[in-house]
C-alpha cells in the first residue's frame, strides 16, 4: 500500500492496513490486539485491556 504522498509504505503493509482510516489497537510489543473496532466494541475492548 502507498501512503498519502504516494510512497510505498512498509508499515502499512506490515500491519495489513488496506484503507484509511483504519483503527488498530497495538500492544507495547507491537502486536495487533484488535482491528476495526468502533463504538461499543472499541469501548469494551479498551475497558478489557486497561481493566476498568
Amino acid at each position: 500500500m502507498r501512503d498519502r504522498d504516494n510512497r510505498k509504505s512498509e508499515l502499512l503493509d506490515y500491519y495489513g492496513i488496506h484503507a484509511i482510516p483504519s483503527c488498530l489497537l497495538i500492544g507495547p510489543d507491537g502486536t495487533i490486539l484488535a482491528r476495526n473496532l468502533r463504538g461499543e466494541q472499541l469501548h469494551n475492548k479498551l475497558a478489557e485491556l486497561i481493566k476498568i
